[in-house]
């Protein structure tokens, strides 16, 4: 994996990330906990399962480690690469929900 270099911004203010984001694959991966509290959402796992969830208000989004398919509201999509954990850090594909 290499270094991205990617910069993430919400609300016009960069988040600045414990795990930079890397690329694999061809896709730019993220840190979803970063990501998450920048929304004012919270994150859950459950390390049973491997599952995510992040929710705000009424959204909710659903990740599995390993896994391409994520859920949003209850819905099913697919991301573009498995939600990865690197250094101990949940990442997920840039392009899909996160």
């Amino acid at each position: 994996m290499l270094a991205s270099g990617l910069k993430v911004y919400i609300n016009g203010q960069k988040i600045s990330f414990n795990s930079a984001p890397v690329i694999y694959q061809n896709t730019n991966l993220v840190p979803l906990r970063e990501i998450a509290e920048g929304l004012g959402a919270t994150i859950t796992y459950d390390k049973d399962s491997g599952t995510i969830g992040v929710t705000k208000m009424s959204r909710k989004v659903t990740l599995t480690i390993g896994s391409k398919t994520l859920f949003y509201n209850g819905v099913s999509e697919t991301a573009s690469t498995a939600t990865k954990v690197i250094n101990w850090c949940y990442i997920c594909s840039s392009a899909g929900f996160c």
